[in-house]
């Protein structure tokens, strides 16, 4: 159902009348303001609240240092 302009008198709809884009975007304020709508509030933005206190990190896994080895030569293997 199209609701009329505010100087414009309310008329029967014909159940043959589609309502276009142009109706829906002239109207949609209205809409918007009867059927409420389903966005949410923005979210905080700002520093952050941080670590909780008294929270220890765990230490961070220590590897052992590979060092690149000396290549072996494939000229003195012999083939079976």
């Amino acid at each position: 159902m199209v609701l009329p302009r505010d100087w414009e008198q309310y008329l029967k709809t014909n159940k043959s009348i589609k309502i276009t884009p142009s109706l829906v975007q002239r109207d949609f304020s209205r809409i918007i303001t009867t059927l409420g709508t389903f966005a949410k509030f923005p979210k905080r933005r700002g520093f952050s609240s941080g670590r909780i206190k008294g929270y220890k990190k765990a230490p961070r896994t220590r590897h052992d240092v590979i060092k690149k080895g000396s290549k072996k030569s494939t000229k003195n293997l012999k083939a079976p």
